[in-house]
């Protein structure tokens, strides 16, 4: 339960950069309690049930495997199986024989990354971090190219930052300082050594498109307008009232304005002196103004 609704796990297998191998979690409800529920159109009602731990009760125990295609072998991960821990996030290195696993305790006040070798199954911990409250499962995780580093989002100095880790789980670098939070890391260019990220640093209710180099330096806004995200009750609402992109800038899409974007150098953004309206209510999807796009090949 708690992967679906507090982790947002959709996916439950993921395939090796080479697509050799498929790693997959494998959950044991066979000790978690039952929760009967009625559910109510006809002139009786239905009985449902279905597994659902309480606070403080058994949870699921969950394995992550690894199915190899050419071996046609299963290995199962020496992650510890427990059901006082959580796996939220699984994700392939850029190593076809390396998966990485976030391995959280119960109350979600530890978190560790792990790598694991897919062919031995055997795990080292390059990552941990605690907290006397609580962490916040990070978004932000990324291996880079060359195959030494990763990103990671934290909040360990008070707000949320950019970091750069060896596999070694040596620190080289915090990328963003200040007392404002990252929101995301929309996309990086690699050769460029850049990152395109989203913050709250003008104010906590603006999103604000910065990019910034791999060594921290060389920060600069590339939205010259406040990005302003609401939520509301009957959905989802965004808006943004731009004056543009700062002159010179062609690595964006119009992702960028839901803070979704990843940067590349296909697309160039033109005639951007509009208001751009976008509601997500009763699914519908009401577009005021948009904007215009040319696709350089």
């Amino acid at each position: 339960w708690v992967y679906e609704e507090e982790f947002g796990i959709i996916q439950g297998f993921y395939w090796s950069p080479d697509s050799k191998k498929i790693a997959y979690y494998r959950f044991d409800e066979s000790k978690v309690k039952e929760y009967n529920m009625q559910t109510w159109g006809g002139l009786y009602p239905d009985d449902n049930k279905f597994k659902y731990p309480k606070a403080g009760e058994t949870n699921s125990t969950v394995d992550i495997l690894i199915y190899d295609l050419t071996t046609q072998q299963t290995k199962q991960l020496d992650e510890g199986s427990e059901n006082d821990q959580y796996i939220p996030r699984i994700k392939w290195t850029k190593d076809a024989n390396t998966l990485a696993l976030m391995r959280m305790n119960r109350w979600q006040n530890k978190m560790e990354l792990l790598l694991a070798d897919a062919n031995t199954g055997k795990i080292s911990t390059i990552y941990t971090e605690e907290d006397k409250a609580y962490i916040d499962v990070p978004d932000t995780w990324l291996f880079l190219d060359d195959g030494k580093h990763f990103l990671i989002t934290s909040e360990k100095d008070g707000y949320n930052h950019i970091y750069m880790y060896d596999l070694g789980g040596n620190m080289v670098k915090q990328i963003t300082t200040g007392n404002y939070d990252v929101v995301k890391i929309n996309g990086i260019d690699e050769k460029g050594k850049k990152i395109y990220y989203t913050s709250k640093e003008s104010s906590p209710i603006n999103s604000d498109l910065y990019v910034i180099n791999l060594n921290g330096k060389k920060k600069t806004k590339l939205s010259e307008k406040d990005l302003m995200i609401c939520n509301q009750n009957e959905g989802m609402c965004i808006a943004g009232v731009f004056g543009g992109l700062k002159s010179g800038v062609t690595e964006a899409t119009t992702d960028v304005f839901l803070e979704s974007a990843y940067f590349n150098q296909q697309y160039l953004l033109m005639d951007i002196n509009q208001v751009i309206i976008i509601c997500i209510v009763m699914k519908i999807v009401l577009i005021q103004k948009f904007l215009k796009l040319t696709v350089l090949r």
